[in-house]
């Protein structure tokens, strides 16, 4: 009788200990969960009446069966949703690497023309020729394609930008 006994308290705990623990992230209108519910106030009914019959019917804990039901569909769905949300954030993460690539490029360029400016100024306000020469003979690949050539702008013309040797022999070539 003891044994009895023993077994249904372990069923009573199964119920309704580790059934939650394996539910707790389902919605409460997922077909899963609700077919738990049902099932877990069917044996809260179930031990109610086994409760007044504990003698007569002896419950068998062997055969415990959990069911899970399963839309594949659904699955199927969410699986291809997963696939392409997964794809797009490799492509993602590549675009961020290129970007990042060319950002790393584009801070070397300029921190190569920053050295070569503050160069050239201190070199004109000390007024040494020499190193204006040897400055201008070895100009960053940047600064070779730009034509110095034209006219300066007016003072209050900020609109100012230099324009490539490509430029300039792409409309000579017209």
């Amino acid at each position: 009788m003891k044994l009895f006994k023993m077994k249904k308290l372990a069923t009573k705990m199964m119920t309704r200990i580790q059934f939650p623990l394996i539910m707790w992230s389902m919605e409460s209108s997922h077909p899963l969960w609700l077919k738990y519910q049902e099932e877990t106030n069917e044996a809260l009914q179930n031990e109610e009446i086994g409760h007044k019959d504990d003698d007569q019917n002896p419950v068998s804990t062997d055969n415990v069966k959990i069911e899970i039901l399963d839309d594949e569909e659904s699955d199927l769905i969410s699986n291809s949703e997963v696939d392409q949300m997964s794809s797009l954030l490799d492509y993602k993460n590549e675009e961020v690497r290129f970007i990042e690539s060319q950002l790393e490029n584009h801070k070397q360029k300029y921190f190569e023309l920053q050295t070569f400016t503050r160069s050239l100024i201190l070199a004109v306000k000390s007024d040494d020729k020499e190193q204006q020469q040897a400055l201008l003979s070895d100009l960053p690949p940047e600064l070779e394609e730009m034509d110095f050539n034209h006219t300066s702008p007016e003072p209050d013309d900020t609109s100012f930008s230099l324009s490539s040797l490509s430029e300039k022999n792409a409309s000579d070539s017209l």
